[in-house]
C-alpha cells in the first residue's frame, strides 16, 4: 500500500544515512557503497513482494479458469463467469478480476477491462487467456473448449517447470554453498584468531579487497543463477 513518494523518500533517507556514516568514519568510498545498498533496499523489497504476488496469481489462475468453465457450462454469460471468479477466487486472482469486472460493469468495454487486467498483472498465462477470449468474441467458437485447453496447457507448463527445478537443484545448491562459504570462513577465522583478519577491516587496502571480493562473489552468484534459471514465459 506504500505510495511512490513514500518509497522514494525512504530510499533517499536510507541512502543519505549510509553516506553520512561513511563520512563520519572518513571512508567516503565505503559510505557511497553503503548508501547505494541501503537506498536500493526498499525497491528490492517492493520487487520481492511484486514477484511473490505474481507467482501466487500464476499458481491460482488455472483454478480460476476452471471456475469460469463451470459457469459457462451452466449457461451463464462470460461477464457472469467473470463475476464468479471476482467473488469466489482467492486473492490476488479474485481482487484483480474484481477490478476488471467493476470496470466492465461501470460501462467500460470488456476488451479494455481485460487489457487493463493484463497491464496490472503482467502474467504470460493471463495474456494467453485474454487473447483467446477476445479472439473468440470476434471470430466465434466454443469458449468452454478453448478455456479447457488453456487450463491444460498452463498446468502442463507448471509440471515442466517443476521437473526443471529438480534437474537444476544441484546448481542452485552449489550457488548457495559457494555464496555462504567465504562468509562462514571469515566468521570462523575471526572467532578463532581475531587478529589474523583484522587488516581486512582496519587497513584501507583490506577494505577495498573486501569490497572487490564481495562484488566478484555477487557477480558469480548472478552468473550461476542465470545458468540454472530457465524462463518459460
Amino acid at each position: 500500500q506504500i505510495k511512490v513518494g513514500q518509497l522514494v523518500l525512504a530510499s533517499a533517507l536510507l541512502a543519505s544515512l549510509g553516506v553520512v556514516v561513511g563520512i563520519q568514519r572518513q571512508q567516503l568510498g565505503l559510505g557511497l557503497a553503503a548508501g547505494v545498498a541501503l537506498g536500493a533496499l526498499p525497491i528490492l523489497l517492493v520487487n520481492m513482494r511484486v514477484s511473490r504476488r505474481r507467482s501466487t496469481f500464476g499458481r491460482a489462475f488455472p483454478d480460476a479458469i476452471d471456475m469460469m468453465i463451470g459457469a459457462l457450462r451452466a449457461g451463464h454469460a462470460f461477464s457472469k463467469a467473470l463475476q464468479l471468479v471476482a467473488s469466489e477466487a482467492p486473492d490476488p486472482v479474485g481482487s484483480e478480476f474484481r477490478k476488471a469486472f467493476e470496470e466492465h460493469n461501470l460501462g467500460r468495454p470488456l476488451k479494455e477491462s481485460l487489457m487493463h487486467l493484463c497491464e496490472r498483472v503482467q502474467n504470460a498465462d493471463l495474456n494467453l487467456f485474454v487473447t483467446a477470449v477476445l479472439l473468440q468474441r470476434e471470430t466465434g467458437g466454443n469458449l468452454t473448449e478453448i478455456l479447457e485447453k488453456i487450463s491444460y496447457t498452463i498446468r502442463e507448463r507448471f509440471k515442466l517447470m517443476g521437473q526443471i527445478k529438480i534437474y537444476t537443484a544441484q546448481g542452485r545448491l552449489s550457488a548457495w554453498i559457494l555464496g555462504m562459504l567465504p562468509l562462514v570462513f571469515l566468521v570462523l577465522i575471526n572467532s578463532i584468531n581475531p587478529t589474523y583478519a583484522a587488516p581486512l577491516f582496519s587497513d584501507p587496502t583490506g577494505r577495498y579487497m573486501l569490497m572487490l571480493a564481495g562484488s566478484l562473489q555477487i557477480f558469480g552468484l548472478l552468473v550461476i543463477r542465470k545458468i540454472v534459471r530457465l524462463n518459460l514465459n
